[in-house]
């Protein structure tokens, strides 16, 4: 049907003098989409609740290409409640976990075309879920470009301004690189390099062996090496030093060294069972 140009005229300024409730339901009235989701228009429906409507694409970009839709009509992505796009995205997962089991497919492509810019065709909110297998001729490639350092830096000052007014909140500034300390003294023997990092201490290497000689569980008096059968099964386990050893019973795996073999790995062997030694608080450990 053709429009004369006095009559889009007068449709522009019938639109400009409407509320945004009048706007709304002009829109869903023109809008193919919100026919469908009325049940005015037939579709292939695979999922539907209170909120949304998922059908088939007729021109899918694969077979079982899904189109998520919310039953009410927005047309751009920033007018729709945090609440109701949290719950499209949660249908979205469902819909992608679906088409994987049921068409075998490697993966999905789940993206939303938010704006004309960005190859948005209907004026309805929609996410594309679309079933993808290695090599099946769909191509969906972000192209990348080089930026200089000062551009990036442009980009996030402006960037981070505006989002510190939509959402109340402040970019951490850039970490710093870890700065290494040299000894004053050159001369020493032993050169120790300390790295001290913004983010975390780091532990001296030679420290750390002597926390982990040996180990134990939370609620046993036995004490093990880490290679100890019982000490390969302890769900929780406490590393403790040599000195605080000391403070409980020794297993007999800290007097010899216990070496894996298919005895410990399949231990059927009922004479084998007989001599092992089990003390009752590792047993609890196990268990608990």
């Amino acid at each position: 049907m053709e429009v004369s140009k006095e009559q889009a005229a007068a449709l522009q300024e019938k639109l400009q003098n409407m509320s945004p409730e009048e706007l709304r339901n002009f829109q869903k009235q023109q809008c193919i989409f919100c026919h469908i989701i009325a049940g005015k228009v037939a579709s292939r429906k695979v999922y539907e609740d209170e909120r949304c409507l998922a059908v088939l694409d007729i021109n899918p970009a694969n077979p079982g290409h899904i189109l998520l839709l919310p039953k009410e009509h927005y047309s751009i992505m920033p007018q729709i409640p945090e609440e109701e796009i949290g719950h499209l995205f949660t249908v979205a997962k469902h819909l992608s976990h679906a088409l994987l089991k049921a068409f075998k497919v490697e993966g999905t492509n789940i993206f939303v075309a938010n704006g004309i810019a960005a190859g948005q065709r209907a004026q309805h909110f929609m996410i594309h879920i679309i079933p993808r297998k290695e090599n099946d001729g769909l191509e969906l490639t972000i192209p990348q470009h080089e930026i200089t350092e000062e551009q990036m830096n442009k980009i996030r000052s402006i960037l981070a301004e505006r989002i510190k007014e939509k959402m109340d909140f402040v970019p951490s500034e850039e970490p710093e690189s870890p700065q290494i300390e040299e000894p004053k003294d050159s001369t020493d023997k032993e050169i120790k390099i300390e790295i001290k990092s913004p983010k975390k201490e780091v532990v001296n290497a030679e420290f750390k062996e002597e926390v982990k000689t040996y180990v134990k569980s939370e609620s046993s008096r036995k004490y093990h090496v880490e290679n100890c059968p019982f000490a390969k099964r302890i769900k929780k386990p406490v590393f403790i030093t040599k000195e605080q050893a000391k403070e409980f019973e020794p297993c007999d795996c800290t007097e010899k060294k216990i070496e894996t073999s298919k005895k410990e790995q399949n231990p059927i062997n009922k004479k084998e069972k007989k001599e092992d030694k089990v003390d009752l608080d590792d047993i609890a450990a196990l268990l608990g």
